[in-house]
């Protein structure tokens, strides 16, 4: 009778705990990594209603493209585009959407041509996004059937962040992948022009990288789920985007 007596207590004080830690606001600090551009097109509205939602949540951002190592960086979470399977098993991984990519040139470097054929991609230099030993690459994946292609690139301007890739092509260096999303409006305006638009090059999937913490449960726990419900609210009003 006295063991059932304290566990009936044990539970008792557990369930007042978990009342009050209810009631609590969320509070604390969070540290997360977000690529620039997509900080600028996609995540930053987001982050501001989620901060006056909960005026005691203080944030850190990490504005950079560099692939985060959520379990030895001072990290809490890392948003990222991925165009490959996860294969680290010791992380937590949400895919949230998947972003469709585009190849786009500025006029000034098509001079009036247009490309009617995957080949005359070579005749063109390429900007690609990566690390200066990262191979190059753009999957090209065909919209009205399953047909597939990978064009091997060597190109004239890499860099290591989207917004590098992006004014290079405005500049006319080259013929560059970029997220629909980024140049939407560029090529609305005709300051970019969609190149072989039966095309979709590149199929990305967003995703949030978190190791567990200690003391950043229900913190992060908002956070999360306030980026995947926004981010998916925002793709199925918005062209570039498959949910």
């Amino acid at each position: 009778m006295k063991n059932a007596k304290k566990i009936i207590e044990h539970a008792d004080h557990i369930e007042n705990i978990l009342l009050k830690q209810s009631s609590i606001e969320p509070q604390g600090l969070i540290k997360f990594s977000c690529p620039p551009m997509m900080m600028q097109h996609q995540i930053q509205p987001l982050l501001t209603q989620f901060l006056k939602t909960y005026p005691k949540v203080n944030i850190e951002m990490e504005l950079s493209s560099r692939r985060v190592d959520v379990l030895n960086d001072d990290i809490d979470l890392a948003i990222r585009t991925n165009f490959s399977a996860n294969e680290d098993s010791s992380i937590i991984v949400r895919d949230v959407i998947k972003t469709t990519h585009c190849l786009v040139a500025s006029p000034a470097l098509l001079q009036g041509r247009q490309l009617t054929h995957i080949t005359e991609l070579y005749d063109f230099p390429s900007i690609a996004l990566g690390s200066q030993k990262q191979a190059s690459h753009w999957h090209l994946h065909n919209i009205s059937h399953a047909e597939q292609i990978e064009i091997h690139l060597q190109p004239r301007v890499k860099s290591n962040d989207l917004s590098g890739v992006y004014h290079a092509v405005l500049d006319g260096l080259g013929i560059a992948d970029l997220p629909y999303l980024t140049v939407e409006k560029d090529i609305q305006s005709g300051r970019l022009i969609h190149i072989l638009p039966e095309w979709c090059s590149n199929i990305g999937t967003v995703q949030l990288v978190y190791a567990s913490r200690k003391g950043q449960a229900m913190i992060m726990d908002k956070f999360i789920e306030h980026l995947i419900q926004g981010m998916r609210n925002y793709a199925d009003q918005h062209q570039g985007y498959l949910t």
